[in-house]
Formats: C-alpha cells, sequence, structure tokens
C-alpha cells in the first residue's frame, strides 16, 4: 500500500514533514534499532520516491517468497543504506531473494502492476485504516525494526503480539 495516499485519505502529513515529529521519529527508529540490535544506515535520501520498491512488491503478491523480499528490501534499504529508488539496486534484491529478474523494470511500469498498487492500497483504506492508526505507525517505528531483524537461518523473525 502506498503510505502517502493512507496520510492524503486520513487528512495527515508524514513524521519528516513536520520537523519535531522528524527529529522524535529518527531518535526513536535509532534507539529501537539498539534495542534489538538491528543494523540502522538508512536511506541515502529521505523522504524518498517508494513506489518502485512498492510495485516490485506487488509483482510477487502470489509468491511465498514475497515476504522475503519485503524484508530484503527494508534490509537493503534501513539496515545497508541501499538507494530503493535506483533499478539496479531493486533487480539485485529481487535476484537475491530468488525471484524472477529479467524485464523487471517494465513490469514495473505496466497498468496491472500499477493498479495492483492502487488496489492494495484501496483495500487498506476500506478495511478501515484510520487516523488512529497512522499515528501509531508514525511514532513507532517498530514495524521497521522487526522487518530488518532477522533470524540466524536468515528468515524474518516473527513476533507475537500480546
Amino acid at each position: 500500500m502506498v503510505y502517502g495516499a493512507l496520510l492524503n485519505h486520513t487528512g495527515l502529513v508524514g513524521p519528516v514533514e513536520v520537523d519535531v515529529k522528524r527529529r522524535y521519529t529518527f531518535a526513536d527508529i535509532r534507539r529501537s534499532a539498539a534495542l534489538l540490535g538491528v543494523p540502522l544506515v538508512g536511506p541515502p535520501v529521505h523522504p524518498f520516491r517508494s513506489l518502485e520498491a512498492l510495485r516490485t512488491v506487488s509483482l510477487f503478491f502470489g509468491d511465498p517468497r514475497c515476504l522475503d523480499l519485503s524484508t530484503a528490501l527494508a534490509q537493503a534499504c534501513w539496515g545497508a543504506g541501499r538507494d530503493l529508488t535506483d533499478s539496479n539496486v531493486l533487480a539485485a534484491v529481487v535476484a537475491e531473494t530468488g525471484l524472477q529478474v529479467s524485464g523487471l523494470e517494465p513490469r514495473l511500469q505496466t497498468t496491472e502492476t500499477k493498479a495492483c498498487l492502487r488496489e492494495s492500497t484501496s483495500l487498506a483504506i476500506e478495511r478501515g485504516c484510520s487516523e488512529y492508526r497512522l499515528a501509531v505507525w508514525e511514532t513507532s517505528c517498530f514495524g521497521v525494526m522487526i522487518a530488518c531483524r532477522t533470524s540466524p537461518h536468515g528468515s524474518p523473525v516473527r513476533y507475537r503480539s500480546r
């Protein structure tokens, strides 16, 4: 789903658009990463255009390795500082997860791929994306930390809610 579209739907602005929220959010991310022992470099530029990365994930929604791809993209961006706006980086991460790379860049631009991402965003809104849920996400980047933390076997660590 496209975070910016969810913000627009609720009338909110992202945490990096408000100076005090930006400072707090990045301090919270650094603190959470340190507590979890997760490497944190961060993207080369923030905010950044994430549409191509989101479209990349949407291409593999039906594949059981889609979660692995999502985790690998988060790790590449936040853990290794790789640029997810670079099509070569996206292709490399897709290849690292064992998914089909050939023709990736043109596939990201198809009407079907764009529609898939729009549909998943609409579905999130229909299922109750609320101001409260977005506010909680904005002030706690624990989800990014979970996405970046991996087990010794290389799979994402699964956390159960209490």
